[in-house]
């Protein structure tokens, strides 16, 4: 009878010890899963390179009031700044290029005495279609004071585009930068921001 117990007690510890491996096994797979999953949506991102200078023409300067966005097109070059914006987004009018243009970058942050590690801030490029305004890509890059640069590649030329930068929704965080756009050909004459987008 204690053999009986003894074998019975033996067997309920061993499928005991089995069941305690597949558990840790299958958790353990389900984190290396987590894990690739991660460093696949980092991939996902566009980061601008550290690098490049920005020249602002003769005159031009930081604005002095709050959101506000000045540009200006000199040669090539598209040449812009904005001061603590705070809405979702300030964007350039539309231009065209000869199939790339490379975008120059750097700013600060205003956070209103509201601490924050979050410096990543972006711009995308917008293609302008018969009736709506068409996404293309989105840049990330950090503004921490640094000079950043990307350069989109591939584009049509004669069509329209613009450039929007954004950083945040929370009002405490606005966002000051100066940037330089070149490859530009001409500035459209077309300058409804209005439209729908995809």
């Amino acid at each position: 009878m204690k053999t009986k117990k003894k074998r019975i007690l033996a067997v309920l510890m061993a499928m005991s010890a089995l069941i305690c491996c597949l558990s840790m096994t299958a958790c353990s797979g389900e984190a290396a899963v987590e894990e690739e999953d991660t460093s696949i949506a980092q991939e996902d991102i566009t980061q601008a390179s550290a690098g490049g200078s920005i020249t602002l023409p003769e005159g031009m300067a930081m604005p002095e009031e709050n959101n506000a966005f000045v540009t200006q097109l000199t040669g090539d070059t598209l040449a812009g700044a904005f001061k603590n914006a705070s809405s979702n987004y300030k964007t350039t009018g539309y231009f065209t290029t000869n199939g790339s243009i490379t975008v120059t970058v750097s700013g600060e942050l205003y956070t209103d005495g509201v601490d924050t590690q979050w410096t990543d801030a972006t711009f995308s490029l917008w293609k302008q279609g018969d009736e709506t305004t068409q996404y293309i890509s989105t840049v990330h890059w950090v503004a921490d004071g640094t000079t950043q640069t990307y350069t989109f590649e591939g584009l049509e030329p004669g069509v329209p585009y613009r450039v929007a930068f954004t950083y945040s929704d929370v009002p405490q965080y606005k966002l000051s930068a100066t940037f330089n756009i070149t490859g530009i050909v001409e500035e459209s004459e077309n300058e409804d921001l209005d439209l729908n987008e995809e």
